[in-house]
């Protein structure tokens, strides 16, 4: 393994922020590592109990890049799970998604999400504006291969297990009536 990949592994697993990069030395880091094909590199260094470097191959590259994504995020901003039922009107073909916290506002690709039945996803709110910056949070939706109840269901139980997803609902349908 080269000098220059392993002082990167190290950057990434302490969580060095890598995507908000402003001094010349991180651009420059970042710029190296997007060079670099960490698939073919399997041996990831990792601390030992003794505190001494050891070789872990079992550290992948999409757990080097969800640690990078996490990093982003405030973790301990708490979960809202969705509790309401099947019976209520929403539509059949996507899932509303309300991030955490962030502190930098990258917009992250529908792999991120890991949704086995994800068909494209579509970003509300993905930069704030001055009014709202403290209390931001992207908000972005999910449309599903398979449509019905059921599989929007099975996709907010899906993303509820995402550390970064603070809240999954469906979209649902409102309908204003007018009595005169």
């Amino acid at each position: 393994m080269s000098k220059k990949l392993l002082v990167i592994v190290i950057m990434v697993l302490c969580g060095f922020n890598l995507m908000g990069c402003k001094s010349q030395e991180e651009k420059e880091v970042k710029e190296i590592l997007s060079q670099v094909d960490l698939k073919d590199e399997k041996e990831v260094l990792s601390e030992s109990i003794d505190n001494e470097f050891t070789i872990d191959k079992d550290i992948s590259q999409e757990d080097i890049e969800m640690k990078e994504i996490l990093s982003q995020f405030d973790l301990s901003d708490e979960k809202e799970v969705w509790s309401r039922s099947i019976y209520d009107e929403f539509e059949i073909d996507r899932v509303i998604v309300i991030m955490k916290k962030m502190t930098i506002y990258s917009e992250l690709e529908l792999r991120h999400f890991g949704l086995s039945n994800g068909e494209s996803l579509k970003y509300y709110w993905s930069k704030p504006t001055s009014d709202n910056t403290p209390h931001f949070r992207q908000i972005l939706v999910i449309y599903l291969k398979d449509q019905g109840k059921d599989k929007v269901v099975e996709a907010i139980k899906e993303l509820e297990k995402l550390d970064f997803v603070k809240i999954v609902e469906p979209q649902y349908i409102f309908e204003v009536q007018y009595y005169n």
